[in-house]
């Protein structure tokens, strides 16, 4: 990685049953000022197999001005989106 970090929250909700294959059970959602229960309700639903990832990463971009960031979880740059 060449140290680039990301401008916009991190998000692996794609990526959350990895998550769960590697054992984790907790996921942290940080408090934001606008749209945290609709983000809440989101991740809640892809968790419960409601919605796709997918779906649940377009729900998600709809309420970031910045867009979402992962790369670090790639091995990537902290601003790619994968």
């Amino acid at each position: 990685p060449d140290g680039q970090q990301a401008t916009g929250p991190r998000s692996l909700i794609r990526h959350l049953d990895e998550l769960r294959e590697a054992g984790v059970d907790i996921i942290r959602i940080v408090p934001q000022e606008d749209n945290i229960g609709q983000i809440i309700r989101t991740f809640r639903g892809v968790l419960d197999g409601d919605i796709s990832a997918d779906d649940g990463m377009d729900r998600l971009a709809s309420t970031q001005q910045h867009g979402c960031s992962n790369g670090y979880w790639r091995q990537q740059p902290g601003m790619a989106w994968q």
